[in-house]
């Protein structure tokens, strides 16, 4: 029985244009792969050279860092890396030698220098700069790109490269740190782990394939079509980078993941939905037509659904972010295409040689689940609901991290900063910097004494362990040192101020003042605070935002009083950070959920069903994130990604919806009126294919979890467990229970008699197709 051609449907034409002419499909597709690969640059070499920096040019703290350099003699730096020489044994005249090499040759680069500061040139910093033991010092070099950028990256890597080709002596150690390096060593391992994360998730979806068809000829289907995709989508994503689109280092590694998992399970559908017209009798062309026909319009909304859930990542400020939702747009817009043309093409030429998924034991098992939520669904629903909420009530416990130095633990970076704690005060070598800018010259006697109270009270907050501020160079007339242990501080900490009522100020020190805290035009002064906790965990965000507090509250009622205060450092950095992913996390919560609900509305044409359809993918969601909370901080003891919650957020609820709008699509397919045998035929013949395309999509994130990254990891485990548990406890109990306990109410505000019914349908596992060919 071959379908009519008149009155065809978009998607019905469609495949009377790829099983009439799938030899041609093929074709054209390979041909695009090869222009999009061979004719437009490499992906990688597009995002070395496109990407954006890691956080927004007019956050704080870069406004701040802008402040300082234009202020202290480094204009267009923005960001610094820390060089750090380290000897055991001591630093040695040859070590020495070394050092005044590479001081000329990075003051001889002033197109990848903007300013350096070290012990050398300036020897009034060698305190600071050389270890107490003799056995290191580092230097600051200020870059002018900003941090996350392409140039920034470059500029890393020349700055390392120089260090090798200096050739350091024996038993010298040199290293690169700071935020620049941790970014460019966080760019280069996302870079670095491709090739393993494709091979794992192609391996992972190789074998779960061959445990569904066990023919090579049948697995070939569905590899061709992600293989094609994938390479499609690379080229496509890099070609739209050139010419504005932003990219960044996430979005290949997401990009390979997500098309695996989304071009595997969509060819997956299409072929449950090839056998099913072969078993009622059809010609393989006519089956892939009727396939396309009936399962298109359910394809193309479930890839809407995760497009647009990409795409409000848009409204992300951190570059990470919004740099990841158009990469995944286009990649599952090209996929969604390239499965609808190219596989139905392959099921064509393959003919009837075509293997079912799953086996007696498999139909016997779905069955079963469909004969027990025939029964029990309220049973079903309040025990399923019961066994995930355990798991989401550690999601509410869950703190990020916004140390990447601490989430990429063997990183070049985290060796630099290693040795600067083997051998410098924890911590002091990443200061808070505090700046006040005012209208009059804070060079004289009066304003330098001005700043005495404000350094007083810096060194007051919780947390503050040291504080050097002009004030400190004054010297009193009658001096009057008191010391004490400071409160709120760790045992032992010391506090040290000097008063006066009469201050006076020594030349030379005026002198250093203004070279070290006071810019040249003596508008701009700059406070030094060292914390005695790691400045990009949550007490060094709280202290630097105390401190900004505390300064502003000391400026009043004094003759600073209307000083602009900023602040800049790795502190800020991070409690910006902090600040951004919260933004980001309600702004792009909201709209993945308002779309997404929509999009649900719009193809079911119901208001009731999208409601708990919705919610059920935010348990599983709350569930993933419990889990990982559970296994990764509180067995492994590794603090929790920040991106975490807000990229596993998006992919779970739009991934989710799409196999929930799959099932219901197929529910309202098997019965009009939302009876219960009809929704249990739904749950049979949908039972394995989308239960097997949960897996592989899970498989695919799985394939991150070996990453060096633990961040990357992380999400990886977070969205495959989410998926698990949305494909194995969701889709197959709580949402068919839902149904058939609301019944009618599922479509409301429309009736049952509205519902659009055509030749074929219902009941389509009794026409035919044995229950358990798994159909979507």
């Amino acid at each position: 029985m071959v379908p009519r051609e008149r009155g065809l449907t978009i998607f019905g034409r469609l495949g009377s244009g790829v099983s009439a002419r799938p030899r041609w499909i093929i074709l054209a597709w390979i041909l695009i792969a090869v222009a999009l690969n061979v004719f437009v640059p490499q992906f990688e070499d597009v995002v070395r050279n496109k990407s954006t920096s890691f956080v927004p040019s007019n956050s704080a703290s870069a406004r701040g860092l802008d402040t300082m350099q234009a202020a202290f003699g480094a204009p267009g730096a923005h960001g610094y890396a820390l060089v750090v020489l380290e000897h055991p044994g001591g630093l040695t005249a040859a070590d020495r030698a070394y050092q005044v090499r590479l001081v000329a040759t990075l003051r001889a680069a002033p197109d990848r220098v903007v300013d350096v500061q070290d012990a050398i040139t300036h020897p009034a910093l060698a305190p600071a700069l050389r270890s107490a033991d003799g056995a290191a010092t580092y230097l600051s070099v200020a870059i002018g790109p900003e941090v996350g950028s392409p140039r920034a990256v470059s500029d890393v890597h020349w700055l390392r490269d120089t260090l090798r080709d200096l050739h350091p002596p024996a038993g010298l150690a040199v290293h690169v740190g700071g935020d620049v390096a941790m970014i460019t060593d966080l760019t280069d391992n996302v870079l670095h782990i491709m090739v393993p994360v494709t091979a794992v998730a192609g391996a992972l979806i190789l074998s779960i394939l061959l445990g569904l068809y066990r023919r090579p000829r049948m697995v070939a289907i569905p590899l061709l079509t992600i293989i094609t995709s994938v390479l499609c989508a690379r080229g496509l994503i890099s070609l739209l980078g050139q010419h504005g689109m932003p990219v960044s280092t996430y979005s290949d590694a997401f990009i390979v993941v997500v098309v695996f998992g989304a071009g595997t399970d969509y060819a997956v559908f299409l072929i449950s939905r090839h056998q099913e017209g072969l078993a009622q009798g059809l010609s393989p062309g006519a089956a892939a037509r009727a396939a396309l026909e009936r399962l298109g319009p359910v394809l193309a909304a479930s890839a809407a659904t995760v497009m647009v859930g990409s795409c409000a990542l848009i409204a992300a400020r951190l570059s990470a972010l919004h740099t990841l939702g158009p990469a995944m747009a286009v990649s599952i817009g090209l996929t969604v295409a390239v499965s609808m043309t190219l596989a139905p093409a392959l099921l064509v030429l393959a003919g009837d040689r075509a293997a079912r998924i799953g086996g007696e034991a498999s139909r016997r098992r779905w069955t079963a689940t469909g004969a027990l939520l025939t029964r029990r669904p309220a049973a079903v629903l309040v025990v399923s609901v019961l066994a995930l909420l355990p798991l989401a009530a550690f999601a509410p416990s869950t703190r990020m991290s916004f140390d990447e130095n601490a989430l990429q633990p063997h990183s070049k970076n985290a060796r630099a900063l290693d040795a600067l704690n083997a051998h410098f005060p924890h911590h002091a070598t990443l200061p808070d910097f505090l700046l006040l800018t005012s209208h009059g010259d804070l060079r004289t006697p009066q304003a330098l004494a001005a700043l005495a109270g404000p350094a007083a009270a810096l060194a007051a907050v919780p947390g503050v362990a040291i504080v050097h501020s002009p004030a400190d160079l004054i010297t009193p007339s009658a001096p009057s040192v008191q010391s004490g242990t400071r409160k709120g501080s760790k045992p032992g900490a010391q506090l040290h101020t000097r008063r006066s009522n009469a201050p006076t100020v020594d030349p030379a020190a005026a002198k250093a003042a203004v070279a070290q805290f006071v810019s040249a035009d003596g508008h701009t002064a700059r406070i030094l605070v060292s914390g005695d906790a790691n400045p990009l965990g949550p007490d060094g965000r709280h202290r630097v935002r105390a401190e900004q507090a505390a300064l502003r509250a000391a400026l009043v009622g004094t003759t600073l009083a209307d000083a602009r205060v900023d602040v800049t450092g790795a502190a800020a950095f991070g409690a910006d950070l902090h600040d951004l992913v919260r933004r980001d996390m309600k702004v792009v919560a909201a709209m993945v959920l308002t779309a997404v609900f929509v999009i649900l509305v719009l193809v079911l044409r119901a208001l009731v069903a999208p409601l708990y359809l919705l919610a059920s993918v935010v348990l599983s969601f709350a569930s993933a994130v419990g889990v990982t909370q559970l296994i990764w901080h509180n067995m492994l003891g590794h603090q929790i990604e920040w991106f975490l919650p807000i990229v596993t957020l998006v992919f779970l609820v739009a991934v989710g919806a799409d196999y929930n709008l799959l099932l219901t699509a197929r529910i309202r397919e098997e019965t009009a009126v939302g009876d219960r045998p009809g929704i249990a035929r739904a749950v049979v013949s949908t039972g394995g294919v989308i239960t097997s395309a949960g897996l592989i999509f899970a498989g695919s994130f799985l394939a991150l979890v070996p990453a060096p990254m633990v961040g990357m990891a992380e999400v990886g485990f977070a969205i495959a467990v989410g998926l698990l548990l949305d494909t194995l406890i969701v889709r197959t109990l709580i949402v068919p229970a839902a149904a058939m306990l609301l019944g009618p109410l599922n479509w409301w505000p429309r009736r049952p008699t509205d519902q659009p019914r055509t030749e074929g349908q219902g009941r389509s596992s009794a026409a035919g197709a044995p229950v358990g060919t798994t159909g979507a």
